[in-house]
């Protein structure tokens, strides 16, 4: 459904611009412009647009946590380029604080810690959050880059197990 008029107003008042990727579901896009361009808010679509298949990457787990924490993050382009906040508590990737999804579906427990996350409200400074981000997280053993693999036809997840982990 498109969003209530609170929230393109809160949109164009504060400058934003939303970049939407298209993926093959059922979202009427048209719509959606046709909205932002009423409230005056900027809409911008990322990557190519045209009918251009949509393509996934995979990263798999390490379901034992054996993977170096410093080299997964030194070659991981998630580390601080999709950084989350989730409940008060800021992560360098989006891996990390929704591991809880993958634990409760298939019964692991790959273990999120305190020092996976910073909390926002007891950070001192915006440096202090940065020098944080900047830094691999305990978690990272659990992120087999090197198994990662690109350009798999973007569809939805079957749920199961082989799609999330990498047997070695």
């Amino acid at each position: 459904t498109i969003q209530k008029d609170n929230f393109w107003k809160a949109c164009k008042e504060n400058g934003i611009v939303i970049v939407i990727t298209k993926y093959p579901l059922k979202i009427k896009y048209e719509k959606i412009q046709e909205t932002a361009q009423k409230y005056d808010v900027k809409i911008e679509f990322y990557g190519a647009t045209g009918e251009v298949l949509k393509t996934s990457y995979h990263i798999p787990l390490d379901i034992n946590g054996e993977q170096n924490p410093v080299k997964s993050f030194i070659n991981c382009f998630h580390a601080n380029n999709c950084v989350m906040l989730k409940k008060g508590r800021l992560y360098p990737c989006t891996v990390a604080p929704n591991i809880e999804h993958f634990n409760k579906y298939f019964g692991y427990n790959l273990e999120l810690t305190e020092k996976d996350g910073i909390d926002i409200y007891k950070a001192e400074t915006g440096e202090e959050l940065l020098e944080f981000l900047s830094r691999p997280m305990p978690f990272c053993r659990y992120c087999n880059i090197k198994g990662r693999t690109f350009n798999h036809p973007w569809k939805q997840s079957k749920r199961e197990l082989s799609e999330w982990v990498i047997y070695e």
